[in-house]
């Protein structure tokens, strides 16, 4: 999530799709940094329940 941020939001080096309009990549990039929260999130769920 760290390196999403920074490469992503912050330096802008690459987005997670760049074949959509240049306006979409920040959807893009931002629905990609919540779907890896939300997985951390199960994870930490689950590890917890074992």
């Amino acid at each position: 999530m760290v390196e999403g941020v920074v490469d992503h939001q912050v330096l802008g080096l690459h987005h997670v799709n760049e074949t959509v309009e240049r306006s979409s990549w920040m959807f893009w990039d931002i629905g990609f940094l919540i779907w890896g929260a939300a997985m951390v999130a199960l994870g930490w769920v689950a590890g917890r329940r074992s």
